[in-house]
């Protein structure tokens, strides 16, 4: 397992990954997953939680470095400005 994401509804509740590939832009593909599974679902936007731990700190600046705004108390982001995944990483979805 490399990464897992939580949605309800159009927000991202929680996403938990392997610290081994974080900073290979893997996070930039699950976010443009969660994104896209957001959009599908016809919202216009996206929110995403972000509580800083010491176990969490490498994500610090994923939303904000992905076209998030931080409006106080979550990050938002038009799903008409979803990011794509990386060219160099194949998603391979279902089982």
């Amino acid at each position: 397992l490399i990464s897992l994401g939580l949605l309800r509804g159009n927000e991202i509740v929680q996403t938990v990954m392997s610290c081994r590939v974080i900073g290979m832009e893997v996070e930039r593909a699950v976010l443009a997953v969660e994104e896209r599974s957001t959009s599908a679902s016809g919202d216009a936007s996206v929110l995403a939680n972000y509580v800083e731990t010491p176990s969490n700190a490498l994500c610090r600046d994923l939303y904000g470095a992905n076209g998030y705004t931080n409006d106080g108390s979550k990050w938002v982001k038009s799903t008409s400005d979803a990011i794509g995944v990386p060219a160099h990483i194949r998603l391979v979805e279902g089982a």
